[in-house]
């Protein structure tokens, strides 16, 4: 069963992603600032993060950054925010969409 960690602050939307992703058969974790997403990845292994842009403290791009330096885990970006300029961030931050 493959593992999907949520980082997000919205916690209503947390709560939907999980469940949404449980009933296709997902194991999934949800955090909501970009130290526990860290956190949790030393401890546990997963195969996906999907990560919001907007976070408290440590911002989404951070997060990914960090991420990409420690583990080889795919990452697909949340956002509210739209055009290229965000697209290009999340690709410089090498998140892979």
């Amino acid at each position: 069963m493959s593992h999907i960690l949520v980082v997000d602050d919205d916690f209503q939307l947390c709560e939907l992603l999980t469940q949404v992703l449980q009933e296709e058969g997902y194991q999934v974790h949800c955090v909501n600032d970009g130290e526990s997403a860290l956190n949790y990845m030393q401890m546990s292994a997963v195969d996906l993060v999907l990560l919001d842009v907007m976070l408290p403290n440590l911002g989404g791009l951070q997060v990914a950054r960090r991420i990409c330096q420690r583990f080889a885990t795919p990452i697909l970006m949340l956002t509210a925010l739209g055009g290229e300029q965000s697209m290009l961030d999340g690709l410089q931050a090498e998140a892979d969409q």
